[in-house]
């Protein structure tokens, strides 16, 4: 599915964001080191990467890692000359990845932790390939806490979306139904920061955006300076 709807994809997530997406991606992309490997699940056609390889600031290379191969070209056509020498496209299972332990010193993911089958072996993976300092940063869909923000969000979703994607999509409407879906039936974020918790990701939390519609997902694996004195102590 993901192979097909590919081209369409990206313009898909900007509508069903209300357009939000590319300031939502800046404010994970914030959250990530500016030197070493930065991990970039379920990576699409780059965007997430674009994002932290356009801050002046950083430095590091971008590992992207998806199963889609079609996604896998585009990500190619749309990454310029520079982007390339700092990125490098590995096609695999994110929750079952060929990474060595304690490779990544950041790692971060854009509107796809809902489309995981294996959310807990994900949350293992990303304990497993970051750095004993590291940290990470996923954003993604949600459902609004407010009920009328909530039942306005299901209107749009249900009933103007859907009319607007026929228009805009190539591919036909039923990936955006499969997109809408699931964000409908997505969990909480409280359970899937106690997810995260339970799988290893230290100071797991989560901050949502424009009233509950997108949401970030964050941890640190980095003590804290009072911590470390205390150590010293």
């Amino acid at each position: 599915m993901f192979d097909t709807i590919a081209p369409d994809y990206d313009r898909l997530n900007a509508w069903v964001s209300f357009r939000m997406d590319r300031l939502w991606r800046r404010k994970a992309v914030r959250q990530m080191p500016q030197e070493g490997w930065i991990a970039d699940w379920c990576a699409g056609t780059g965007d997430m990467a674009r994002e932290y390889l356009k801050r002046r600031t950083n430095r590091g290379r971008v590992v992207m890692c998806d199963f889609s191969t079609e996604m896998k070209r585009l990500s190619g056509e749309r990454l310029g000359n520079v982007d390339r020498s700092r990125c490098y496209y590995v096609c695999c299972d994110v929750t079952q990845s060929p990474f060595k332990d304690g490779v990544f010193s950041g790692q971060m993911q854009g509107f796809a932790v809902r489309n995981l089958e294996n959310r807990p072996a994900f949350f293992q993976e990303l304990k497993r390939c970051g750095q004993a300092n590291g940290r990470g940063a996923l954003v993604d869909l949600s459902v609004p806490a407010n009920r009328l923000w909530r039942w306005m969000c299901n209107f749009y979703f249900g009933k103007i979306a859907p009319r607007i994607v026929a228009i805009i999509a190539r591919r036909g409407v039923f990936a955006y139904r499969y997109l809408s879906e699931s964000v409908e039936h997505h969990a909480s974020p409280a359970s899937i920061v106690k997810e995260m918790t339970d799988n290893g990701l230290k100071g797991a939390k989560y901050a949502p955006l424009a009233g509950g519609i997108g949401v970030i997902f964050s941890w640190s694996e980095r003590r804290s300076e009072e911590t470390e004195s205390t150590d010293r102590g």
